[in-house]
């Protein structure tokens, strides 16, 4: 009996060693099956995003374009030869790529050029035809892009001769038409240009562009202006009198012009003494020297407000009453205004007898 109650005790151990083992061994295989996923998952996105971007190449201009030099062999020019080309360029631009060779060099020869986008890699080819050792091909219409690369191939052949040329082609915004400006205030004005866009385009309407004008650059106020339909961005200009610049900027286009608002209102010194019976301010309103009729001119006298209009001679006035004023002390300054608009001008008296 003690034999046997042994041996069910052996057998209950082993029985409970083995499965624990394996639920262990089941749960390690779980684990490595997680992780394995996981790692498919990452293999599996890399291997997307690779084939998004060969996907991206159009069927002309496909992924060979990657290793575009692989299928050319560089060899020694037939004679020494030489390039010119600009470094960095505006799209447009009457630029060109020139080929120097031996005066006896009857090859003709091809510009490759490879540059990429949005779309992917492309590439254009130009042919170059040598007068007397030189010949050269127009990059005018050569894109907008950065590090556009750049070989010579002898052409119809594999051969390349020349290559690490590399230039940058940039937009070229232009803003036409700003001119300096001399308004009176008031005045209904506005600061207008015309906007080309990147490929120099005349540019259509509602792009944005950005005015600013201030004393200067730093303390200037900012103001978003989209273009018409005929591709002019105007601002229209309520600062008050005085000499501005105005800036406007649009990607890489950029102009400074002058604004003067010239002063239109003046305000007449007055004397103030505690003995008058009254007090009158008067201000005229002129644009050069011609008046500004029926013009609100508010006036301002001891924090007291007063309303008046322009005269057809452009003059305005308002009596002020000595209760306004008859408390004012002796020797005291005391200050007056006019306002035109947004415009005022402000000037003080002493008080006297």
């Amino acid at each position: 009996m003690g034999r046997f109650k042994k041996g069910i005790f052996i057998c209950l151990f082993l029985f409970i060693f083995l499965t624990s083992g394996f639920v262990s061994a089941s749960q390690d295989s779980a684990d490595s099956n997680f992780e394995d996923g996981v790692n498919n998952a990452d293999e599996l996105s890399v291997s997307n995003e690779m084939n998004l971007s060969n996907d991206n190449l159009s069927s002309a201009e496909d992924s060979s374009l990657l290793n575009e030099y692989d299928h050319y062999e560089e060899i020694e020019p037939p004679y020494e030869m030489d390039c010119d080309y600009p470094y960095e360029m505006k799209y447009g631009e009457d630029e060109y790529f020139t080929l120097t060779s031996d005066k006896n060099d009857t090859n003709e020869y091809t510009l490759i050029l490879t540059y990429w986008n949005s779309k992917g890699a492309h590439q254009l080819s130009y042919d170059i035809h040598l007068v007397n050792g030189t010949g050269k091909v127009s990059l005018s219409k050569v894109p907008i892009c950065e590090d556009i690369d750049g070989m010579v191939v002898i052409k119809g052949t594999n051969k390349m001769v020349l290559l690490d040329i590399i230039f940058t082609v940039n937009g070229h915004e232009k803003l036409v038409g700003a001119k300096n400006l001399a308004i009176y205030y008031g005045d209904k004005a506005k600061f207008s240009v015309k906007v080309y866009t990147s490929y120099g385009k005349l540019a259509g309407k509602g792009v944005t562009i950005r005015f600013r004008i201030g004393k200067d650059y730093s303390s200037s106020k900012s103001y978003f202006v989209k273009t018409n339909s005929k591709g002019i961005a105007s601002l229209a200009i309520h600062s008050t009198p005085q000499s501005y610049k105005i800036w406007v900027e649009y990607k890489n286009a950029f102009v400074c012009k002058k604004v003067v608002i010239k002063q239109v209102l003046t305000l007449k010194t007055i004397k103030v003494k505690k003995s008058a019976k009254k007090l009158v301010l008067t201000a005229v309103l002129k644009r050069n020297k011609t008046p500004i009729r029926s013009a609100k001119i508010i006036f301002k006298f001891n924090g007291k407000a007063y309303n008046a209009k322009t005269s057809k001679m452009g003059i305005a006035k308002v009596v002020i009453k000595k209760s306004a004023f008859k408390n004012l002390k002796l020797g005291k300054k005391v200050s007056y205004q006019a306002i035109y608009i947004k415009d005022a001008v402000t000037k003080s008296a002493r008080v006297r007898r």
